[in-house]
């Protein structure tokens, strides 16, 4: 239940930005069926990927869930990084550190922008991504 609280909490943060985004961003979402735009338009790509839970009281009682929210930008290869790396800076605007907007789940660090892949088809791929936690 509570990885359930956390993507639902998160993926609803990406959704409205996506949404908002001029043009829209599409999300192809961890599980289920996405089909790469035919024009190699831009679109996202959302995965959860828990770590350990750890109890952190001596009694077990509350239990801290940890992980990392990792987000592609997948743009058209050739033509340079610009746009990607927008998106990028306007998702570490959206998924901050301080202050705490995105409760009960806690963005932990910066998100970070990484090297960018070339996926061989046309398209160039910029991971990003951030730890969260949550507690219960």
């Amino acid at each position: 239940m509570s990885l359930s609280i956390i993507r639902s909490t998160l993926m609803l943060a990406l959704s409205n930005y996506a949404v908002a985004h001029s043009p829209v961003l599409t999300i192809a979402r961890e599980g289920l069926p996405f089909t790469k735009p035919a024009d190699y338009g831009t679109f996202l790509e959302a995965i959860l990927i828990p770590a350990t839970t750890n109890t952190v009281t001596v009694s077990g009682v509350r239990q801290r869930f940890l992980g990392t929210f990792q987000i592609n930008v997948w743009v058209k290869d050739n033509a340079g990084p610009g746009e990607a790396e927008t998106i990028a800076g306007e998702l570490a605007a959206l998924f901050t550190v301080v202050p705490k907007t995105l409760l009960p789940v806690s963005v932990e660090t910066p998100l970070t922008a990484h090297r960018a892949i070339l996926d061989g088809s046309g398209y160039r791929i910029l991971p990003c991504d951030f730890s969260y936690r949550m507690e219960v």
